[in-house]
């Protein structure tokens, strides 16, 4: 693998991360460790700037956009889904005129509907499905995204020259980092994710609340399948917040379907229904072993 600032074998292409956590600090690792991409690294302050430089060792890092924007043709937005419009407008001077500008949020259609207007053509929306219970560039890590999907939200219609040459570089960058690239439009996204990512957070808080209300400390007795089960319940309440109002409506359509799937599960309970409470639950166990791993 070269090392940065060696002679590079060959041109390589230029990203540019701003306001890494774990995730962008996990893209910037990946990167890194394949050598094909010269990794420039924007912070909001001094501290996270320290931290980047120590932890990833871009090729660049900065607190100006001037500095880290310029020559880029990746750029991917990392901070939190309220703060991107604002982050656009102040990037937009800078961007080459080929560069994409591309994010990682849980969310689509807002962030299209927040950044389109600023960017145009030139955004196209992506989420890594990969993640942990820990937050922050401290957490990241170079495999977090081998063999995750990753789901690109590009604008219609994809054969425009423009868009293919921009989801051309983004599906490049996805895939150097070992993701599995997957397109749907911003609403299917939003969706899908409320299925298999918000609606498991939203279960795992449920359930912590719910033990945690109880007058015992029943956490302290609590084995593996609670802690499986409510690992992501750690995750951030200020990322989390954002996410929950903005696919609210998704949401709340998902946890009307996990509703029905419980009430269920009660009345088999309540009637003593064997027979019923074996298929539901072989039927649940079949399903999860097909998940690939």
């Amino acid at each position: 693998m070269p090392l940065y600032r060696q002679t590079f074998p060959r041109p390589l292409k230029t990203v540019a991360i701003l306001a890494p956590g774990l995730i962008g600090g996990s893209l910037a690792l990946a990167l890194a460790r394949g050598g094909e991409w010269k990794i420039h690294v924007w912070a909001r302050e001094e501290t996270s700037l320290r931290k980047a430089k120590m932890l990833l060792q871009p090729l660049k890092a900065s607190l100006q956009f001037e500095e880290v924007i310029p020559g880029a043709k990746v750029i991917v937005l990392c901070s939190p889904v309220s703060a991107m419009g604002r982050l656009a407008r102040k990037i937009q001077p800078f961007l080459d005129v080929d560069a994409v500008v591309t994010d990682v949020g849980s969310i689509k259609v807002f962030v299209m509907r927040e950044l389109v207007p600023i960017l145009g053509d030139r955004f196209l929306g992506g989420h890594p499905m990969a993640g942990s219970e820990q937050s922050g560039l401290e957490a990241a890590r170079w495999d977090l995204f081998l063999q995750a999907p990753c789901i690109l939200t590009p604008l219609s219609p994809v054969h425009h020259p423009t868009v293919v040459s921009h989801l051309e570089k983004v599906r490049n960058l996805w895939t150097s980092a070992g993701a599995r690239i997957f397109e749907m439009t911003p609403e299917q996204h939003d969706t899908a994710v409320a299925f298999v990512s918000h609606l498991p957070h939203v279960a795992a808080v449920a359930l912590v609340s719910t033990v945690c209300s109880q007058p015992l400390s029943l956490q302290e007795i609590a084995g593996g399948g609670y802690r499986d089960a409510t690992r992501v319940a750690q995750g951030s309440a200020d990322l989390w917040l954002d996410v929950l109002l903005e696919n609210r409506e998704a949401i709340l359509a998902a946890l009307c379907h996990y509703d029905n799937q419980l009430q269920t599960l009660s009345h088999l309970l309540k009637m003593s229904d064997t027979d019923g409470l074996y298929n539901f639950l072989e039927k649940a166990s079949v399903a999860r072993s097909l998940l690939k791993n």
